[in-house]
């Protein structure tokens, strides 16, 4: 295993009551470490779903971080497949052309 796979595994054994009893703000955090791992593990599609989720949260706490700018770039680079529309648009909401 990787450190992306670990990282998913460990995310996936979080007990829903247990995220939702956190600050959204916090969550958001949360579910951005989550989409990390994925892309680590090789599985962007679902990295680019997780940011979507983690966004409905407080947007800001996505399109607004340094640390999901560079994970938005990375994913553009990588490329996601059937998610690059979704990506797309979540880049652009990160003030991220090209």
């Amino acid at each position: 295993m990787n450190e992306g796979t670990d990282a998913v595994a460990v995310a996936a054994d979080i007990p829903a009551v247990s995220l939702a009893g956190l600050p959204r703000e916090r969550r958001a955090h949360l579910l951005t470490d989550r989409a990390i791992g994925e892309k680590q593990a090789g599985q962007r599609e679902d990295a680019v779903d997780t940011l979507l989720e983690a966004e409905e949260l407080p947007p800001e706490e996505v399109v607004c971080r340094p640390r999901t700018k560079r994970l938005v770039e990375d994913l553009r680079l990588l490329g996601v497949g059937g998610a690059e529309g979704r990506l797309r648009g979540l880049a652009d909401r990160c003030g991220l052309r090209g």
